[in-house]
């Protein structure tokens, strides 16, 4: 697979190969953006690119501190 990122504009940001149907992308500043995925064969041919999804990425995490224990 081919998986494109996109700005919230639908300026190319990243392109990158991936092997499974799961991938992720780190380090993106909030705003919104969509990600495109097309199909590769073993002889380099691709499909048609998919619809775009939609992804937001929140200018405020909900995800809380860990808690740490005995620590010296």
């Amino acid at each position: 697979y081919v998986m494109t990122l996109e700005d919230a504009q639908g300026k190319e940001l990243e392109q990158k190969r991936i092997s499974r149907t799961i991938a992720s992308v780190e380090r993106l500043k909030p705003g919104q953006y969509k990600v495109r995925v097309k199909a590769v064969d073993a002889y380099q041919r691709s499909s048609l690119t998919g619809e775009a999804k939609a992804i937001e990425v929140p200018f405020v995490s909900d995800i809380r501190a860990p808690k740490i224990k005995n620590m010296q």
